[in-house]
């Protein structure tokens, strides 16, 4: 165990309370995975941990109290059962208990409601250990209920399922399937973060769970999508607007929406950088290794890398734009060399 975990449980057992770590971190631990993020859950109320951490720079949320130490994001929650929840997402109330027991029936998998000791001892309500043995993902209780109290936990059984390799458990797919319209009600913030994270986990799995529970219009995701390799091509086939894309991906959106419809020139290719060209490549079914070929052959990078002398266009009065357009087209189609001479030359003949 980690010296700095063991101090921070040290620390809170010190004043007479119980803590244990729970969650993802004891599933890693006993899989033998690393991860920084430390979920600690105690008999201590939230405001006897602000004492225990006074002078400490903390943050308190959903009666969590989180801080930053050596690396590790750590989370402190008193035990507590949850009310009914409000739409679809967020506990009416929050109450403490006493009971480690009924603190681990608020949690979403088995596999994440395993308590561990500082002396290294498991505490296992919900047979945890033995799902993570057999590599499968259950809910703890209905199924059903747990995904209609936070649609949110759809997404997330999905993402873990990816990340563990494990199997989703019959009934909770099934709640999966019956449930999935409350996605609707989910923000697209939340969609939008949890979709990323399946796509960089697995993008294969990420289509292949998309098409098993037929998600496509929860997620606003177009049925006859074309599977990119590059997330930019993935949210083109969306209805991207309704999500809060950075703006670079926006603008590789933008192209691709210009260039979707047309057949590719040396010109294009020119002004498209190779990730645009491999997204317009899958979506448009072109070959991308001889269009990066085309590309790679273009003489000239840059159109600042054009030998001409602008103060002898001035002296002509000539329209420097039209030329500088009509000089690249000609240099990147192999029709004129990029050679000082050869240009002035083609200028006087062709413009005054």
């Amino acid at each position: 165990m980690n010296k700095t975990i063991l101090e921070i449980m040290e620390k809170v057992q010190a004043e007479g309370f119980d803590i244990y770590l729970v969650g993802g971190f004891v599933r890693d631990f006993y899989m033998k995975n690393d991860t920084n993020d430390i979920d600690m859950a105690t008999n201590a109320k939230i405001e006897s941990l602000e004492k225990i951490f006074k002078g400490m720079e903390y943050t308190t949320n959903y009666n969590c109290l989180t801080f930053k130490k050596d690396g590790f994001l750590i989370q402190i929650s008193p035990y507590r059962k949850e009310g009914k929840y409000i739409n679809h997402r967020y506990p009416s109330k929050i109450k403490y208990t006493r009971s480690l027991k009924k603190d681990s029936n608020r949690r979403d998998f088995t596999c994440n409601s395993i308590y561990l000791s500082k002396d290294l001892k498991y505490i296992d309500f919900h047979n945890g250990i033995k799902d993570i043995d057999n590599k499968i993902l259950k809910s703890i209780g209905n199924s059903a209920q747990k995904l209609k109290e936070d649609s949110l936990r759809i997404l997330r059984t999905i993402r873990l399922a990816m990340k563990l390799g494990f199997k989703i458990d019959d009934e909770l797919s099934l709640a999966i399937k019956n449930n999935k319209k409350y996605l609707k009600e989910l923000s697209y913030t939340r969609k939008k973060e949890e979709i990323e994270k399946m796509f960089y986990i697995d993008k294969d799995k990420f289509y292949y769970y998309i098409d098993l529970y037929d998600l496509y219009d929860e997620l606003d995701i177009n049925k006859d999508i074309v599977k990119t390799s590059d997330i930019e091509g993935f949210w083109y086939q969306t209805n991207y607007y309704k999500y809060p894309l950075k703006k670079e991906t926006l603008r590789t959106i933008k192209k691709i929406e210009l260039y979707i419809n047309k057949e590719l020139t040396k010109d294009d290719l020119f002004y498209l950088e190779y990730n645009d060209i491999k997204i317009l490549s899958e979506l448009k079914n072109l070959n991308y290794d001889y269009l990066k070929q085309v590309k790679d052959s273009i003489k000239i990078k840059d159109i600042n890398d054009i030998f001409i002398d602008y103060s002898y266009l001035k002296n002509k009065k000539y329209n420097i734009t039209k030329i500088k357009e009509d000089i690249l087209h000609k240099i990147i189609n192999n029709e004129l060399d990029n050679n000082y001479n050869d240009i002035i030359s083609y200028i006087d003949n062709n413009y005054s």
